[in-house]
């Protein structure tokens, strides 16, 4: 073959058809290979083809999976933001999701043991009590609980308050006040909305063990209001018959009933 090699290239030296191949054999300084053919060529190109073909429609069913499964939302749009990263905590066993947002928060998972149910959903009512379904498809809903302390002499005790689905709350009282009389005025320490229902008992009069209140523990009617009530506290004397409003005694009231807040 004619030609002088460049600087670095093998000197080309014969080219024939083979015919066991059916392609053009070229032989060089060092070497040979087989060359492709126009019908090679033509291959490639139809196989690169189908394989872009087949590619294309696969990216296009993998989006569409992806869509129905995961939100696509790339920026914040002011209902929804993107999520950054999803992972596992192992020390929790939670997984967590990354927000650009929020930053990171972990989501609660539901791993009931034999026998139990699996939490399906998490929501809240219009007033804030939770409900939560589970895997047999019962709805379940717990109310929101407050509670506190009583400490304003001469009232101490403690109070509780349960949300109500009116969004009003079931308040309970139980204190005690000591050192007052039967016709004490009791204020209660946080006001009702309405009379609640009111139980209450009391001791005997304080150095008096023989002054028993027995069944005359009572408030005066019409007196009780969702602010308080009157007493109507007698004791009777076992030695002398006497009955009289008691002079000094300890009572631990129980009182029931609705506020707005």
């Amino acid at each position: 073959m004619s030609g002088v090699a460049a600087s670095g290239d093998a000197q080309g030296l014969k080219l024939y058809q083979s015919v066991g191949s059916g392609r053009p054999h070229f032989f060089y300084t060092g070497g040979d290979e087989y060359l492709a053919t126009y019908t090679d060529v033509t291959t490639v190109q139809a196989n690169l083809t189908s394989f872009q073909t087949t590619q294309t429609n696969q990216n296009s069913t993998f989006a569409t999976e992806i869509s129905s499964k995961v939100g696509t939302n790339t920026t914040n749009d002011g209902t929804n933001s993107p999520i950054t990263y999803l992972g596992h905590n192992n020390a929790s066993g939670a997984p967590f999701v990354i927000s650009s947002l929020v930053g990171s928060y972990r989501i609660i998972p539901s791993r009931p043991g034999s026998g139990y149910n699996a939490i399906s959903n998490m929501s809240t009512d219009s007033v804030g009590n939770i409900i939560l379904s589970d895997s047999s498809g019962d709805d379940n809903s717990y109310a929101p609980v407050l509670t506190g302390i009583i400490a304003d002499s001469p009232y101490f005790g403690w109070w509780k308050k349960t949300k109500l689905p009116d969004g009003t709350y079931l308040l309970e009282q139980w204190f005690a006040l000591s050192g007052i009389t039967g016709d004490y005025a009791v204020v209660f320490p946080i006001p009702f909305a309405s009379p609640p229902v009111v139980t209450f008992g009391v001791s005997d009069d304080t150095g008096s063990s023989n002054q028993h209140k027995n069944i005359f523990a009572n408030y005066e009617t019409g007196t009780l209001t969702g602010t308080g009530m009157t007493l109507d506290v007698y004791y009777y004397d076992s030695t002398n018959g006497a009955c009289a409003v008691s002079g000094d005694f300890t009572i631990h009231v129980h009182a029931t009933g609705v506020v707005s807040n």
